[in-house]
């Protein structure tokens, strides 16, 4: 597996060049270079995740399914290769460069590095949060081609790639009635787990990552405020992914105010709680794109 994961971290190394490159010969369309330069620090971010990776395997032997033979991995790099020496020759536009993005998306190097990033999620402990971590990679192409009317004709193709993650939801309530209608309506788009109080998820937290966290604010055992302060010292950004929905929320409007937490009113309509769910997802990906809004 290690063999495998070094093979992966060179790929990420020549990515991150490759979008280096791509941004610098794009630096006049203001917009697209910053697009570009975030996936070079993404793709640069992937390679140290897969040296950290490659750390915490340490003695474990298991072994993989597949080998990465020299042929395919040669394969895998060499569009990265044919795309720079396009960009050296200024001979790539920006049409040809989002078809080498979705090509390369969609290459052998994607089953290849599911199967890597899972079997490290299984296998080794301190990697557990390794899938949702690289999947914001894959969110802000796709929230990337919906906001730029230029790039539209690739989303339909974009949306069919198979994810890294399957977005978490942990919902946190101890009213049992409630817990079963909100993972009902989640449970077809999400992966939804539940909790029935702040302790119970807490524990859940330790060893899994959610994308949202949904919470009731007075419950027995251990409310949700404290909850959150504790799930705090684990996660010191889980804040931007905590979600208030109780009806006691408008109780605590400086608790609220001053950890910048979302929060709603119980009860509220489907539609709102759901769009609501979304944003607090979305809310990384948004606030890159509103970098490139402000840099364009």
């Amino acid at each position: 597996m290690k063999t495998i994961v070094a093979r992966l971290l060179d790929m990420e190394t020549i990515a991150a060049d490759f979008y280096h490159a791509a941004a610098r010969s794009f630096r006049n369309d203001e917009k697209l270079s910053v697009f570009l330069t975030t996936l070079a620090n993404d793709e640069a971010w992937h390679k140290d995740l897969m040296g950290k990776a490659i750390e915490c395997l340490g003695e474990a032997n298991f072994q993989p399914s597949v080998i990465l033979d020299e042929e395919t991995a040669s394969k895998l790099i060499s569009p990265f290769i044919e795309a720079k020496e396009m960009i050296s020759r200024r001979a790539i536009t920006r049409d040809k460069l989002f078809d080498f993005i979705i090509e390369a998306e969609f290459s052998e190097w994607n089953p290849i590095f599911l199967y890597t990033v899972n079997a490290l999620m299984e296998n080794v402990e301190e990697c557990f949060d390794i899938a949702p971590k690289i999947q914001m990679h894959e969110k802000y192409i796709r929230r990337f081609i919906e906001t730029t009317p230029d790039f539209l004709m690739h989303l339909e193709r974009f949306r069919s790639l198979p994810a890294v993650w399957r977005d978490k939801i942990l919902i946190v309530d101890d009213e049992p009635v409630i817990l079963t209608l909100l993972k009902a309506l989640f449970e077809e788009e999400w992966s939804v787990e539940t909790a029935t109080n702040g302790r119970d998820a807490l524990d859940k937290l330790r060893y899994s990552y959610y994308d949202v966290i949904v919470s009731d604010v007075n419950m027995h055992t251990m409310d949700g405020l404290t909850f959150y302060m504790e799930a705090k010292k684990i996660w010191p950004e889980i804040g931007k992914r905590f979600l208030f929905y109780s009806a006691l929320v408008g109780k605590y409007p400086d608790f609220f105010k001053e950890n910048n937490l979302s929060f709603m009113m119980k009860p509220s309509t489907i539609k709102e709680l759901k769009k609501t769910v979304l944003s607090v997802a979305h809310r990384e990906v948004d606030a890159r794109l509103s970098n490139l809004s402000l840099g364009s």
